[in-house]
């Protein structure tokens, strides 16, 4: 307080006023401002500068990579938060040749070909035979596709059960054939209507 006296009678007469609050100080850089008041009276608040990053010097609230897979964040001034992303199941036995990374280089995914069981494929093609074609274009068959295959140790000998896909039932059909000599004919013209997995021989090996 600021005592001011008056000089109007023998006992003069005291009032006293709050001076002027002080100038608040600024906080350095990566520091917020608190204010209290310290006098009830003449409501003049106090400052403390309060750090608002972690640590590391990283500000509260943001966000960076320890590395490709783990992210951290600054929650408060004295805590801080990290986790690593989830990458989904990935086959080991995928060929290297179909092996890729996510856009973050953290997981990585096989993105080998699907294929299919054996069916039947269809290509329409004109038939060539030595000098001869066929006047129209001709259903093209062949069995495509996936079979199952197994092997197996018995007495130390590695036996493989290999599965093809072969034709299962097939249609014989007449196509008219044209030659450059200009001579026409009808030839027959084998077309897979449906296919299968058959075993196959494989070698035996001792090992």
């Amino acid at each position: 307080y600021q005592k001011l006296v008056k000089q109007e009678d023998c006992c003069g007469t005291v009032k006293c006023v709050c001076r002027p609050c002080p100038q608040l100080p600024t906080c350095p850089f990566n520091h917020s401002p608190i204010d209290t008041i310290y006098d009830p009276t003449c409501n003049c608040p106090v400052r403390n500068c309060v750090r608002n990053y972690c640590p590391n010097g990283k500000p509260v609230g943001s966000t960076w990579k320890v590395n490709n897979c783990t992210t951290c964040k600054c929650e408060d001034v004295n805590l801080v938060t990290c986790g690593n992303k989830t990458c989904p199941s990935f086959d080991t036995n995928c060929p290297i040749e179909y092996v890729e990374w996510d856009s973050e280089h953290c997981c990585k995914k096989c993105n080998e070909p699907k294929l299919e069981n054996c069916h039947v494929k269809n290509d329409t093609a004109i038939l060539s035979v030595d000098d001869c074609e066929s006047v129209i274009p001709v259903s093209i068959t062949n069995c495509s596709g996936r079979c199952t295959s197994n092997s197996r140790y018995v007495k130390n000998k590695l036996q493989v059960d290999c599965q093809c896909c072969t034709p299962k039932q097939t249609l014989l059909l007449n196509i008219q054939m044209k030659c450059t000599n200009g001579t026409t004919y009808t030839h027959k013209h084998t077309q897979i209507t449906s296919c299968k997995c058959s075993s196959s021989n494989c070698e035996t090996m001792l090992y």
